[in-house]
């Protein structure tokens, strides 16, 4: 016959030596999840601001608009090279054109790295939802179980 040792668990200054029953009838058939830290309320539109795949802001917006016009001097010039390519000729491009499509090109570009660094509601949010988890306290358990990859759910 082999010999078992005794499971002893200690639980809020009560060590339990036995196994627990209880009736039948009093048991809980449907468990219920616990999750240890709060929950943090994240409604529709802060998932909206997290889940967008485009930037937003002004600076983002001058950049498109700028874009905008460099594309337009960009066919117009590309109309002209096309037009002397038939007749054979050089083309007749104003140079303020060229200069036109050069600064406003620049301007865009410029304006959407400037859109990159300004705060936007994304960031506002993520740093929002970061104090929020920092401000919460840690427990050795969970930290073991973020750091080696295991996930019970």
């Amino acid at each position: 016959m082999v010999s078992r040792e005794r499971k002893v668990k200690t639980v809020k200054q009560h060590t339990f030596t036995e196994p627990l029953t209880a009736p039948e009838d009093e048991v809980m058939r449907d468990p219920e999840i616990k999750v240890s830290r709060v929950a943090y309320p994240l409604d529709e539109a802060d998932y909206l601001i997290l889940t967008r795949k485009v930037p937003s802001g002004i600076m983002v917006f001058i950049a498109g608009s700028c874009f905008g016009v460099a594309a337009a001097y960009a066919i117009e010039i590309i109309a002209k090279q096309v037009e002397a390519l038939a007749e054979n000729t050089i083309p007749e491009i104003e140079s303020w054109k060229k200069w036109a499509l050069g600064i406003s090109l620049i301007c865009s570009i410029v304006c959407f790295l400037v859109g990159l660094f300004l705060p936007s509601q994304k960031k506002k949010l993520l740093k929002r939802i970061k104090q929020r988890l920092e401000s919460q306290p840690k427990t050795v358990e969970s930290h073991k179980k973020y750091r080696t990859g295991y996930r019970r759910y």
